[in-house]
């Protein structure tokens, strides 16, 4: 999804643009969400409900703030950024800085007590996530907010 985005923002095909304006829309109007409008983790084989991941920034947050920046639609880029801020406060321990994998709006728990990641970002979804966002970040496009979030960590 995200190649496609890039392609389509570099040759400018009004083709391929109008298929990655479809698909921001059909995620932004079709994806469960969680409380405060958190991207609920959705998997084929169980709903997930009431659940955010780090997974969901790679898969879901990233194509949403590239497809923003390529069709120059804050709404997209704003709720990219909005997710990586809720994602960051829910899975994110603040003395640390290290994540936890998920967090349950149900249980109100983390799955574990593990975190993903000692001496590294963590999980690779999160390091591929928070490395690509810094790209988007530093867009004349980007958000106030996805700024100024990279400004506190």
């Amino acid at each position: 999804m995200i190649t496609l985005a890039l392609v389509a923002g570099h040759t400018g095909r009004q083709d391929l643009l109008a298929v990655v304006n479809s698909w921001a829309d059909d995620l932004l109007r079709t994806l469960p969400k969680t409380e405060e409008g958190g991207f609920q983790h959705v998997v084929k084989e169980q709903p997930n409900t009431g659940h955010l991941w780090d997974d969901t920034l790679f898969m879901t947050c990233l194509f949403l703030g590239t497809a923003g920046v390529v069709l120059k639609r804050k709404d997209l880029i704003d709720e990219a950024s909005y997710q990586f801020l809720l994602h960051t406060r829910y899975l994110c321990e603040p003395a640390s800085g290290l994540w936890y994998h998920g967090w349950t709006f149900v249980g109100k728990h983390h799955f574990s007590k593990a975190f993903w990641g000692a001496a590294t970002p963590g999980s690779p979804w999160r390091s591929q996530s928070l490395s690509r966002c810094w790209g988007i970040a530093s867009m004349p496009a980007c958000s106030a907010i996805c700024r100024r979030w990279w400004r506190v960590r």
